[in-house]
């Protein structure tokens, strides 16, 4: 358009002085060697942005800054130092209000500090029922509302206020969403439609980086409290227990009838054991292992594979029976075929 513009004022003195803008055309060939540039970068990053490991890989990087930046922890004011009598619910709030929702939708946003806010000012103790992703209908219950007498109509409206509804889940503070994101391109790359399962892999890859991260963030205490130490707030945190169910519940269905999928998942189960020293934790993953070998056995038509998994499902145990074994493992940076 440049170029067009400055042509119209270029003479070649057939009816007058000859006349050409010498700046303006040296501008107008820059600005079509950028727009040139800019079109070979438009081109290249297009494929680029819609490929599916770059995808998935951002995916995974909005899970883990997900539980780094809205994890429940910051919901109030946390202490495990507290004593416990603080925790119980003061003998004068007699009052039992059930917080309903008014509208369908799917909860997006909770206003953890509003809502002790409003606690704090009308000497209140909330328990929250739902979490961000949850769906809700008119009469769900948002939350208990504990109190000395009965709520005004205004209060209601203000606690009713924090929480924000919409059409579909969003990112903000709900990590299930990135999970189930996740478990989705999974459990459609293994779909015989599709038959991707190294797609299927690179999901598994990344929910095990979400897994590893979560494990190694200590629990939250799920009583909050004001500045003067008063219990205003019971928000039940998500639980690694409920994760692991979310990952792995989903896609052992799919996993199990593809023989590189559900090889994968074992070893995933393998390093997120090796991950963390946590008991219960171990316990938790190896029921999922437990669970994943009895399918593989029932659904499995290849063999060889299936010793394979049966392989590596017996280094599983190695690993939770032995210390040493695992030590050996963790050092090799692989499986060790001996147990001694």
């Amino acid at each position: 358009l440049y170029s067009l513009l400055v042509l119209r004022t270029v003479h070649d003195g057939s009816n007058g002085a000859e006349f050409v803008p010498q700046i303006a055309v040296l501008t107008a060939l820059l600005l079509a060697v950028i727009s040139v540039t800019v079109l070979i970068y438009f081109i290249h990053h297009i494929p680029e942005s819609i490929n599916i490991s770059n995808i998935v890989a951002g995916v995974g990087k909005e899970l883990l800054g997900c539980i780094d930046g809205q994890f429940p922890s910051r919901v109030g004011t946390p202490s495990r130092e507290t004593p416990v009598q603080l925790r119980e619910i003061p003998a004068h709030l007699t009052e039992r209000t059930l917080i309903k929702a008014n509208q369908s939708g799917y909860m997006q946003i909770v206003d953890a500090d509003s809502l002790v806010e409003v606690a704090r000012d009308e000497d209140l103790i909330l328990v929250l029922k739902q979490q961000p992703g949850d769906f809700v209908t008119p009469g769900t219950t948002y939350l208990i509302a504990l109190s000395a007498t009965a709520l005004s109509k205004e209060v209601i409206g203000e606690i009713r206020s924090a929480f924000v509804l919409g059409n579909q889940r969003t990112r903000t503070q709900d990590i299930r969403f990135h999970i189930d994101q996740l478990v989705e391109v999974a459990m459609r790359a293994i779909s015989p439609g599709i038959n991707d399962p190294f797609t299927a892999m690179n999901c598994m890859d990344w929910l095990q980086t979400g897994l590893e991260e979560f494990s190694k963030r200590d629990r939250p205490d799920e009583y909050r409290f004001d500045e003067a130490k008063n219990l205003r707030l019971v928000a039940e945190p998500i639980s690694y227990e409920a994760l692991l169910a979310l990952v792995f519940d989903q896609l052992r269905p799919y996993t199990t009838v593809d023989a590189n999928a559900a090889r994968h998942m074992m070893d995933m189960l393998a390093r997120l054991i090796l991950e963390t020293s946590n008991v219960s934790q171990r316990k938790l993953l190896f029921h999922h292992a437990k669970m994943l070998r009895r399918e593989c056995c029932r659904r499995l038509e290849d063999r060889a594979v299936l010793s394979e998994i049966l392989e590596r499902y017996r280094y599983i145990i190695w690993m939770l029976r032995d210390a040493q074994y695992c030590d050996r493992v963790t050092r090799a940076g692989e499986w060790v075929k001996n147990r001694r």
